[in-house]
């Protein structure tokens, strides 16, 4: 079974070039403006929209993190979707200590990355450690969209395809991760903290299992809060400091 993470324009592309049942999880509302998503899809989670429209697919509106990456223990290949490199270096864990196979997409306006890990090299042999780095990008051409899913079901296991070229992928005999099998990013903290290119997600380690539900939506000072009954939050802004105060002032 595929699980695909994120419900992004390259999200929404790769879901529909599923033809089996799969899973698809990700921890966005729709906003104006989302490529693929129409106006009234307003405030509605993505995952909910792809699994309306797709009988195949079963949306999991969650975030994905150390205490909830058991959510795609059914699956036997990830596909990265997302915008943070965070993310991909839990799921870059994930399917190191499980054995499942990871296909890593990075995309922009002027082009894709895409790579196809299996056991050993994985994304930590070519790139050791992660940063909390983000990929604001805009609407995305359809041309490099399609390009960048033909990839993900195509490129070759230890390759990666950037357009028109491939490479192949040395494993590091030094790799903390298939080498040493020291899954670091597997380890959770009391409040878990990642952004996005204008929001910071904050969820709570005793509940990060747990799907989003029942959100209520207010104001603080101007900035949108998203809170759910699991206590996690999405605060619309990416100052993770700033999004911390608001968060415990109004939601801990």
């Amino acid at each position: 079974m595929y699980a695909v993470v994120g419900a992004g324009a390259l999200g929404y592309l790769t879901a529909h070039s599923i033809r089996e049942q799969f899973i698809i999880i990700d921890r966005d509302v729709v906003e104006d403006g989302n490529q693929w998503y129409r106006k009234e899809d307003a405030s509605k989670p993505k995952v909910d929209i792809i699994s309306r429209k797709l009988k195949n697919a079963q949306g999991i509106f969650m975030d994905i993190n150390p205490a909830s990456i058991s959510v795609l223990d059914r699956a036997d290949v990830v596909i990265d979707c997302t915008d943070n490199m965070y993310t991909r270096y839990i799921l870059n864990d994930y399917c190191n200590k499980t054995r499942k196979r990871f296909i890593f997409s990075g995309i922009d306006n002027t082009g894709y990355s895409v790579m196809h890990f299996f056991r050993s090299p994985c994304l930590r042999c070519i790139m050791p450690k992660s940063s909390d780095s983000f990929f604001c990008t805009g609407n995305i051409p359809e041309s490099i969209l399609k390009r960048a899913v033909k990839a993900q079901f195509s490129c070759p296991e230890s390759y990666m395809i950037q357009g028109n070229r491939k490479f192949k992928i040395n494993k590091n005999p030094e790799c903390k991760c298939c080498a040493k099998h020291n899954y670091e990013y597997l380890k959770s903290c009391s409040l878990m903290v990642s952004r996005s290119c204008d929001s910071t997600y904050i969820i709570p380690r005793s509940s990060a299992h747990l799907a989003f539900k029942n959100k209520k939506t207010l104001m603080h000072n101007g900035i949108s809060i998203i809170i759910f009954s699991n206590k996690a939050a999405i605060i619309k802004t990416a100052d993770a400091e700033k999004s911390l105060k608001i968060y415990r002032k109004i939601v801990a």
